[in-house]
């Protein structure tokens, strides 16, 4: 794991749009589907595809969130369906148990490239035959001087590409994001079928428009 992957643990996540809630996810999915959720948070979209009748088991490396969640969880009857781990997607090593991935503004926390990659690589093989794998994240937005400015800024310090800086009120470092070019989205849907992409308008997390996406993407067995 990275370091800027790993500032995360502990990390208090106030995103301008606090919840993004994966609703078309659910027409795709069988009865008690069992769901990885990759950055849980608080547990929002656990609740939420518990609350449909499906088993979740979310993840996230930040100990408070994963508390709230499981809290949560129990205030609303649902600790049966879901359960909660503080744990790295990248250090674990999983059968091909689950009929859904989620991972809702993930991938924007891994600006190192090898990360990135074995994310998809780990949610990948952990996916049944047949299995979903859901994604909202962020996209380049050309569109704006600020965030075109703060890709440059990134590149001139040798980051990757699409990677950026989000700071605090007092200008210091906060996290590293990134967002995604048609180049990753296309490695994305690699060997997968495409259910949904859906580019969109959104918020970021101190109030500029940027570009988001919807994937959905189904696991072909002939390509295990």
């Amino acid at each position: 794991m990275t370091g800027e992957y790993e500032a995360w643990r502990g990390i208090t996540f106030q995103p301008a749009r606090e919840t993004i809630l994966p609703d078309a996810l659910l027409p795709y999915l069988r009865a008690h589907s069992h769901v990885l959720d990759v950055g849980c948070n608080k547990g929002a979209v656990a609740l939420f595809l518990g609350q449909a009748g499906h088993r979740v088991h979310g993840i996230d490396l930040n100990p408070d969130a994963i508390d709230i969640a499981v809290r949560r969880a129990r205030e609303v009857d649902l600790s049966g369906a879901l359960q909660f781990e503080v744990a790295d997607l990248l250090e674990m090593d999983g059968e091909a148990q689950f009929d859904a991935v989620t991972m809702i503004r993930f991938l924007t926390c891994l600006p190192d490239e090898a990360d990135w990659r074995q994310a998809n690589s780990k949610a990948r093989a952990m996916l049944a035959d047949d299995g979903l794998l859901y994604i909202q994240d962020f996209l380049l937005t050309w569109g704006s001087d600020d965030y075109r400015r703060r890709y440059e800024e990134g590149a001139a310090l040798g980051w990757r590409f699409g990677n950026f800086a989000v700071r605090k009120p007092d200008g210091a470092l906060q996290f590293i994001a990134h967002h995604h070019s048609a180049e990753e989205l296309a490695e994305l849907r690699a060997d997968y079928r495409t259910e949904i992409f859906r580019p969109y308008s959104s918020i970021s997390i101190h109030g500029n428009e940027v570009l988001m996406f919807e994937l959905l993407l189904r696991k072909l067995p002939s390509s295990t």
